[in-house]
């Protein structure tokens, strides 16, 4: 469990994969297990969090196992819980991507909220920062809560926890007590719903091939590309090619502060062998 022990899960069912092989063949197994029940959640012993589930075949000894590492997370269904973040560029159940040099507008969708608490009252971090809550409404009768606000530009890509708080923060609270499942310690005093942002750099140029990446050895194939946040060019001889350390052709379609088209010419290149890949760089 999160708090270190090990606790025995009651075995559902047991199944093979493929019933026509013989018992003791190797094979595929399909395990149905039950979660762990917190008899006392008041207590001081908690089993909210990440925990690690193995299957041990009784047969062959305690080092035969099967191993889940940190693939199941367990919380308390009573508090509340981030059900839909959307963003951008799409959504995801608790996470979503936002760009990192710009502000996102993001709405995050929760159940189980508290019907004691008003939604003028809920408060946001992403990171170790707080963020201003632009709207928020609440159904007591569903306990169902939606909120917006305004994700801030990141310094550097990558995974950043978040959290709505169900009141005012404590002066200690940090969302990365999301990443343990201790924000019930680290923001004592006040409900919270966690969830995450995958920030990504949307400055780099993107490319997006329009025509197909295969072509004879021989050369003379046309790539068609488009590639945004690529540099405006003037003319063709404002970019090179590369394919594999062989320099290629280029001609400019078109280029903006937006996107760039390109048609790339393949160089002859027989040195990588038939149906061998080749890296390109522009």
């Amino acid at each position: 469990g999160p708090d270190g022990t090990s606790r025995y899960l009651a075995i559902l069912s047991v199944a093979r994969a493929n019933p026509l092989k013989q018992v003791y063949e190797v094979q595929d197994w399909w395990v149905d297990v039950a979660t762990p029940v917190d008899a006392d959640p008041d207590d001081l012993v908690s089993i909210e969090g990440g925990v690690t589930v193995r299957v041990v075949n009784q047969l062959f000894g305690d080092e035969y196992f099967a191993e889940l590492l940190q693939g199941l997370a367990l919380y308390d269904d009573a508090l509340p819980q981030v059900t839909r973040v959307a963003g951008p560029d799409g959504s995801g159940p608790t996470s979503a991507a936002v760009p990192m040099s710009t502000s996102s507008e993001l709405t995050i969708s929760i159940m189980k909220a508290p019907k004691d608490v008003a939604a003028a009252g809920y408060t946001a971090l992403v990171g170790s920062a707080a963020v201003a809550v632009s709207f928020a409404t609440l159904d007591t009768a569903s306990r169902l809560a939606q909120i917006i606000l305004a994700s801030p530009p990141r310094a550097s890509a990558g995974q950043v926890h978040a959290l709505i708080a169900f009141g005012s923060l404590p002066e200690a609270c940090d969302a990365a007590c999301c990443e343990d499942a201790s924000c019930g310690t680290a923001c004592s005093g006040v409900d919270t719903a966690c969830f995450t942002l995958e920030a990504y750099d949307d400055l780099l140029p993107i490319p997006s091939f329009k025509s197909s990446l295969s072509g004879p050895e021989i050369g003379g194939s046309f790539i068609l590309v488009s590639i945004a946040n690529f540099p405006q060019l003037a003319s063709a001889s404002d970019a090179t090619v590369d394919f594999a350390g062989t320099s290629g052709g280029i001609r400019l379609e078109s280029s903006s502060a937006a996107v760039t088209t390109l048609v790339l010419v393949s160089p002859e290149y027989t040195l990588l062998g038939t149906d061998a890949a080749a890296t390109v760089d522009v």
